[in-house]
């Protein structure tokens, strides 16, 4: 209320529910901030903890990148069988989101090397690495243990993986003052198909201590070389950028054109969630497959492909979900870019 010549005024419905609303939202970080004290052990959890807050007092926004996400689901897999499914599959579904003019097709999907009882690669190989080098707009993924591995001995960098590492560095001795993440072992996608493929990028990720995934690095460091998260050669592609338009800068962290992804000296920057689970078009599998109108949503989008079901995908805590499969979290990396 407010008090005008002597008189006192009520406060108006706006104010008194916007009170209502902090008061809630304060309430609520304390009985957090005291949880976390009481069961995580500590002020290092403050952070974390006024983080997920802040998520939920913003609530959902609604998406401004133009991602659809293509789920290996469960209505799929009890359609055409048991996951992993044959590559001559995955090249159908490349040749389509191609004909329907997507702009980027990113797999959150590992493809190791796979050779026949010959020690020769498999058709079904060919026709993936076809349509891959055809669609000119393919990412795959690659990942690193980021612990030492005494037992794994070290490989050759596959052309495909050496050629996505960064190339230009505003300072290069910076590069050596951050904290990055440290590869010890790679996992490659499969020569035959990443390289044809328009880049590779790593998707590793790194938990807090309640196992949340609140932050994403942006660069491993890798037999001293530089690579980049998948999310950010799915920006390059989708801007249409050559890999030398990429520069990583001192102040501003990496450029990708007129884009800045700021990062800290962990090269780590915080996941801008969009909400939950859900908040990112799905198109199941099936559908593209056998529904001409549904495929036709992937014009001019870039399309991200992983499997969602729950016995097989990568599931993470984040400020608004218990499980979000990784391919959608990928999504929000590429929002936060």
């Amino acid at each position: 209320m407010r008090c005008t010549n002597g008189e006192v005024i009520p406060a108006s419905p706006l104010t008194m529910t916007n009170m209502r609303r902090w008061s809630i939202a304060i309430l609520t970080f304390l009985f957090v901030l005291i949880l976390s004290f009481l069961h995580l052990g500590g002020i290092e959890y403050i952070e974390t903890a006024f983080l997920d807050t802040c998520f939920k007092i913003r609530g959902a926004v609604k998406p401004s990148t133009p991602v659809v996400i293509v789920a290996v689901d469960d209505n799929s897999v009890f359609t055409y069988g048991r996951w992993p499914w044959s590559r001559e599959r995955m090249a159908t579904l490349v040749d389509k989101l191609s004909k329907a003019k997507a702009s980027v097709i990113a797999f959150d999907i590992v493809f190791p090397p796979i050779k026949d009882y010959t020690g020769r690669q498999s058709h079904g190989d060919k026709l993936f690495a076809r349509a891959a080098r055809e669609s000119g707009n393919v990412i795959f993924p690659i990942y690193f243990r980021l612990k030492p591995d005494k037992e794994k001995a070290e490989v050759p960098i596959p052309q495909s993986v050496n050629s996505s590492s960064f190339l230009l560095f505003d300072d290069i001795q910076y590069m050596k003052e951050l904290n990055l993440p440290k590869g010890y072992t790679l996992f490659p996608t499969d020569e035959i198909l990443a390289a044809g493929a328009s880049g590779v990028g790593h998707v590793n990720t790194i938990l807090d201590k309640d196992n949340s995934i609140r932050f994403e690095p942006l660069i491993i460091e890798y037999r001293e070389q530089y690579f980049p998260t998948l999310s950010i050669q799915v920006v390059r592609r989708f801007l249409d950028l050559s890999w030398g338009e990429i520069k990583v800068e001192r102040k501003n962290g990496i450029r990708i054109g007129d884009t800045r992804i700021p990062m800290d000296n962990n090269g780590v920057p915080l996941i801008n969630y969009y909400g939950p689970l859900g908040s990112f078009p799905y198109l199941s599998y099936k559908e593209v497959m056998e529904n001409p109108t549904a495929v036709d949503r992937c014009e001019d989008k870039i399309v991200l492909i992983g499997v969602t079901v729950a016995a097989l995908h990568d599931q993470w805590k984040t400020p608004f979900d218990k499980q979000l499969p990784g391919v959608e979290k990928h999504a929000n990396i590429i929002y936060t870019g």
